[in-house]
């Protein structure tokens, strides 16, 4: 039976990542990790020592925030993926700061029902106000062959798709080339490449714009829309009344209490 393969970008919080390792111990997935190439990667190694179906990402990227870099990252996760593509039925984009609130065999079952399924939605920029546009097209210039397509970083993408970014990239570096200068590439980088390729019709795809928000854009997480708040044990309401499967973002500092609640009175009651 396939598995699920989750690709991790951290850069802080070990005592958390090492929580989310805990909640990834599973025998329906394998989990891939980047750790910031500025950050003592051992840390994050002695957490996870357990845990034997975890890998870390070798050859590691100094990963700035907005930056193309957290591309390299992400490009170098879903390469190690694909190295045992046939395994996995889809890659799935976490932080660090991630934690599921739902039993994984849960969220299998779901992709089992939905193989071919892109889970990645996004609005054309060019119908947004200027503010979307202006990330690829300020001191820059996007060709007029591709539409610019914007999103939430954190999706779920099948091993066929993941192939297919991959190869365009290699087959159109002028793409690469044309999002150096792009702001915060990860919100449109591989939501471009999808939205413009057969793997549209496949993909939650195109929504309509509403408002400004990347939060609206969100596929399996919870996130709030100011993008910076930190859940706690004060949400543990809200989260239980969600239909996704992970929260973003929590840390150790002040959720650890969430995380026992999550553990104890979501997955615990599901799995048993």
């Amino acid at each position: 039976m396939k598995k699920i393969a989750f690709l991790v970008l951290a850069h802080a919080d070990p005592d958390l990542f090492g929580r989310l390792c805990d909640s990834l111990d599973s025998s329906w997935c394998d989990v891939y990790v980047h750790i910031d190439k500025n950050i003592n990667v051992e840390p994050f190694q002695a957490k996870a020592k357990s845990h034997d179906h975890i890998c870390f990402v070798k050859d590691r990227f100094p990963v700035k925030w907005a930056d193309i870099s957290m591309i390299s990252a992400q490009n170098a996760l879903i390469r190690l993926a694909l190295a045992r593509k046939d395994q996995y039925l889809h890659c799935i984009f976490l932080s660090g700061s991630c934690y599921p609130i739902k039993p994984i065999h849960v969220l299998h079952k779901m992709l089992q029902a939905h193989p071919t399924t892109e889970f990645i939605k996004y609005i054309d920029m060019r119908s947004s106000p200027d503010h979307y546009l202006k990330q690829v097209t300020t001191d820059n210039i996007w060709s007029d062959t591709i539409t610019p397509y914007f999103g939430s970083q954190w999706c779920a993408l099948t091993l066929a798709c993941c192939e297919f970014i991959i190869e365009y990239q290699n087959q159109n570096p002028w793409f690469w080339d044309m999002n150096i200068k792009t702001f915060s590439p990860d919100e449109h980088f591989y939501h471009s490449i999808v939205g413009n390729s057969r793997f549209a019709s496949l993909a939650t795809g195109i929504q309509e714009f509403v408002a400004r928000g990347t939060w609206r854009m969100a596929n399996l997480h919870i996130i709030h829309p100011s993008l910076s708040k930190y859940y706690t044990f004060d949400d543990f309401q809200e989260i239980c009344s969600s239909n996704k499967f992970f929260v973003r973002k929590v840390r150790s500092e002040d959720g650890a209490s969430l995380i026992d609640a999550i553990n104890s009175g979501l997955i615990l009651d599901q799995i048993q």
